[in-house]
């Protein structure tokens, strides 16, 4: 099953990198040829996941396995009350910590992306 997921999610992820490429490809040249305009495309992609992926990463990897870890030991142990609790204490932990980073990047949307378009406004944004 977790294979499957990954194909699928792969598979998706390779759609959506297809559909980024198509407006580079229609962008006017000047007869110099020099591009005349910027338009976001796969590296805007690529960039945007990373920032996207990273405080999930963080989140899962680090917080969420040591309370699994927990909710482990409490199911081991037969103990339904302290899996419970830890359950909910830890999609608590990490639903805060999930909110935070959404809202962060949505606050430093602007400022992220002139820093990743090299100070250009236009691929900026």
């Amino acid at each position: 099953m977790d294979l499957a997921t990954g194909i699928i999610a792969n598979l998706a992820f390779l759609a959506l990198t297809r559909t980024a490429a198509i407006p580079t490809g229609a962008r006017n040249v000047d007869p110099s040829g020099g591009v005349s305009e910027q338009i976001a495309g796969v590296t805007a992609l690529n960039q945007a996941s990373l920032l996207y992926s990273l405080p999930h990463g963080v989140i899962g990897l680090s917080i969420a396995t040591v309370l699994f870890n927990r909710m482990a030991a409490a199911a081991d142990a037969k103990d339904r009350d302290g899996l419970v609790s830890s359950l909910s204490s830890s999609m608590r932990i990490t639903s805060v910590a999930t909110v935070f980073c959404m809202v962060a990047l949505i606050v430093y949307a602007g400022p992220l992306g002139m820093m990743f378009s090299g100070g250009i406004a236009a691929a900026g944004a």
